[in-house]
């Protein structure tokens, strides 16, 4: 089910704030990166006064030994309700139920009620983004996606939001926290989502004919509320969404490969019947049958990878945030090692080209250990790289001697991978 595109007009000030523009310059071989400007810096500078002002708030002492301050139960209180309420969110808090179960409990809810299962997928990634925000089946049926995520950030900014990050796993503070399983739990429920449904019918479209909100395929409407959140002007909630964007991809990458080996295996066994004196006709007719369902499954697999990458890969690798970027382009390096039949073209290829001039270190740095992996996994991969490197190895000569030492090393490493597989000569491994 996809949200309706709302005909009606809104206040232009949160529409504007709310759309997809938090992103930085990219020309064709370009520099990644940028800087909010107008209402984008204005909002997200307040809600990061809104934090601030949430965390400095001086609480009351309590006449209890062992009580919390008033104050900070009363926000317990106030936070708490979204860890208790049977949400998506709460459940994949640590202590909950297996990730495996909250799975299936979701696919049951949305063949039954597909608005009402939607509409925690939104709650769950609005809330996974920091917001205190419950999105319903009726805000569904009534409101656009453009409308719903202005509300998400109108809230961010009126202070409903927690006091940490739930997708923070790095900080010492966040690994005491109760946030602190949060994020691997979430990847894994949508690694889950994905890999589960793509064994019946329910990820894939059911007919030819064009489908109408109620019948949309599940994929589309995932893509769709991701792409939505992946675009909105708040960092927090841009994390949220292109990590669970990015799963998407990878999960349908795994389910790919998987479909692969089947038909593979189809085959072999189709080809082995056929050679028989005396075949089995009806065991003839059984695999060409599965062979068929097999390749369509891959073909539509393979479709939702590039709908799902035009969607939010595409104007994320370029996102203000260096962060973000790294992101993606760890994401894509994986993409290419787990099916280079489908990456290792010049048309994915190039993200990684154009981001070896980005202006963070870490997104150099992940760029070139993406390719050193390539390079060493096989020669295939060197041969399917070949007008990639014709048009990108002068620039990592260059880095060589970028200012980063960490990304010199890591341009060394690369170099000598390709010297070693006798593809680049000694003399043209200097910058």
């Amino acid at each position: 089910m996809s949200l309706r595109r709302s005909g009606r007009t809104r206040p232009e000030s949160w529409a504007a704030i709310a759309r997809d523009d938090a992103e930085g310059d990219y020309g064709e071989e370009g520099e990644a990166g940028g800087n909010l400007n107008g209402e984008g810096a204005v909002l997200q500078q307040s809600i990061n006064e809104a934090v601030v002002a949430k965390k400095q708030r001086a609480p009351r002492k309590s006449i209890l030994k062992h009580s919390a301050p008033a104050d900070e139960l009363e926000e317990e209180e106030e936070e708490g309700q979204s860890a208790k309420d049977g949400s998506l969110f709460a459940l994949l808090l640590p202590g909950g139920i297996a990730v495996g179960e909250i799975t299936a409990e979701w696919r049951a809810k949305y063949g039954t009620d597909p608005t009402a299962a939607l509409a925690e997928l939104y709650t769950l990634v609005a809330r996974a983004g920091g917001c205190v925000t419950t999105v319903t089946a009726t805000d569904l049926t009534d409101s656009s996606a453009e409308d719903i995520g202005a509300r998400v950030t109108h809230d961010m900014i009126n202070g409903n939001i927690y006091d940490d990050d739930p997708m923070d796993c790095t900080s010492a503070k966040a690994a005491k926290g109760r946030f602190k399983a949060f994020r691997a739990n979430y990847l894994m429920f949508w690694d889950k989502l994905l890999r589960d449904s793509s064994e019946t019918d329910e990820l894939f479209s059911a007919g030819g004919h064009k489908p109408t909100p109620a019948t949309l395929p599940l994929f589309d409407s995932l893509a769709d509320l991701v792409a939505m959140f992946s675009g909105l002007r708040v960092r927090n909630i841009r994390v949220a969404a292109t990590e669970a964007g990015l799963q998407l991809v990878t999960s349908l990458v795994h389910v790919a490969k998987i479909k692969a080996d089947t038909r593979d295996l189809k085959q072999r066994q189709l080809d082995a019947e056929s050679k028989k004196k005396r075949p089995n006709q009806a065991m003839l007719r059984t695999l060409k049958e599965a062979l068929v369902h097999t390749q369509a499954r891959i073909h539509s697999a393979e479709s939702m990878i590039k709908d799902a990458f035009n969607k939010i890969f595409t104007h994320r690798f370029r996102d203000i945030d260096p962060a973000i970027r790294a992101t993606c382009m760890h994401s894509i390096g994986c993409w290419m090692r787990d099916h280079p039949l489908l990456f290792l073209s010049d048309f994915y290829l190039k993200y990684l080209g154009w981001s070896l001039n980005d202006k963070d270190p870490r997104v150099r740095l992940t760029v070139l250990a993406a390719l050193r992996n390539l390079y060493s996994a096989s020669s295939e991969n060197l041969a399917l790289m070949d007008t990639f490197n014709a048009r990108f190895i002068s620039r990592v000569r260059e880095m060589l001697n970028d200012v980063d030492p960490m990304v010199a090393a890591a341009a060394v490493g690369a170099l000598a991978v390709l010297h070693a597989a006798g593809v680049l000569p000694r003399a043209d491994m200097e910058p």
